[in-house]
């Protein structure tokens, strides 16, 4: 097993509230996961294959992986720091739902995590004008974590 030693790091208040649904509209077979894989650290061979930002070729080469189907209507909840990747198929539509929770205290590590594919969208009117004044401030929650972290880049880069 694998050494760890140090002072937790500031990913651990994104691990305090981890679970992260994942609900298909359509039918979604792009989701592959370790099960088991968010308890311990990685095998050599999963290591092998999750060390960089290029997906396997094969999902299923990774060791343990499984392949997670969703039916119209139904949500998957995983734990984020779960071994996960997708791979997509550009001719089947696609639309599911994703959401993800944390603390604010996770800084930098948790804003990645939720934010790296950017918040567009969700600063535009037209979205904005949908939300109730709950949903308002929720908004101007992430925008605040998003403005107070800087470049927030991609999860999985070593940095």
């Amino acid at each position: 097993m694998e050494h760890v030693s140090g002072p937790l790091p500031r990913i651990f208040f994104h691990s305090t509230c981890p679970h992260q649904p994942r609900r298909a509209l359509r039918k979604d077979t792009c989701l592959y996961i370790v099960p088991g894989s968010h308890k311990s650290p990685r095998t050599p061979g999963q290591r092998a294959l999750s060390s960089t930002l290029d997906a396997p070729e094969n999902p299923l080469d990774m060791p343990g992986a499984i392949r997670v189907t969703l039916q119209p209507g139904e949500t998957v909840f995983y734990n984020n720091n779960i071994l996960h990747c997708a791979t997509y198929d550009e001719h089947e539509e696609r639309i599911t739902l994703h959401a993800c929770m944390g603390e604010v205290r996770g800084g930098p590590s948790r804003a990645r995590n939720i934010l790296q594919h950017g918040l567009g969208w969700m600063k535009e009117d037209r979205f904005k004008e949908t939300l109730d004044e709950r949903g308002q401030r929720m908004l101007e929650r992430i925008v605040r974590l998003q403005e107070s972290v800087g470049k927030v880049g991609y999860s999985l880069a070593n940095e």
